[in-house]
């Protein structure tokens, strides 16, 4: 029996952190993919590229940032219509990213408008990239609510 085959587009996604909050980055009014919807920060692969490479190329080139590509979250087969053209397939990986820079992001301005460091409660009212939305979401799963303070630790350990 004949295997259809399945062309796709491969993309990489960073799940960034910074004090609980995740990275959101809108995205153009006037894109053809998702327009003007909360995304996070990453995008295609290059001829050649790994997934960690292509991730650490495009934070850099959205945010200017520097990180880590750390684990995957999420691997996923999406389909993808842009305005006007057909719809593709693209298998999209989501990797936690450490990041040490406290320097707000320098958005390309050809691919966003703001930023955003989210909380846990505000995925409910923003309009995200649909199918990241399970990522987003699960970014904060194991998170503590609020930083122990030095008296609870100091309760916890007896002092």
């Amino acid at each position: 029996m004949a295997v259809e085959r399945l062309w796709v587009r491969v993309g990489a996604k960073g799940i960034i952190l910074r004090d609980r909050r995740l990275l959101l980055l809108r995205r153009r009014n006037d894109l053809d993919i998702w327009p003007g919807r909360w995304d996070l920060p990453g995008g295609g692969l290059a001829r050649g590229e790994t997934l960690k490479l292509a991730l650490e190329r495009e934070v850099r080139e959205e945010t200017g940032f520097h990180v880590r590509v750390l684990a995957p979250t999420h691997v996923f087969l999406t389909q993808i219509q842009p305005r006007g053209e057909g719809p593709f397939e693209s298998v999209v990986a989501c990797f936690r990213c450490s990041l040490r820079s406290r320097a707000p992001p320098q958005l390309d301005p050809s691919e966003h408008t703001e930023f955003l460091w989210a909380k846990a409660g505000d995925l409910d009212r923003l309009r995200v990239v649909p199918p990241l939305r399970p990522a987003m979401e699960s970014a904060f799963v194991g998170l503590r609510s609020s930083p122990p303070s030095k008296r609870n630790v100091e309760a916890a350990s007896g002092r």
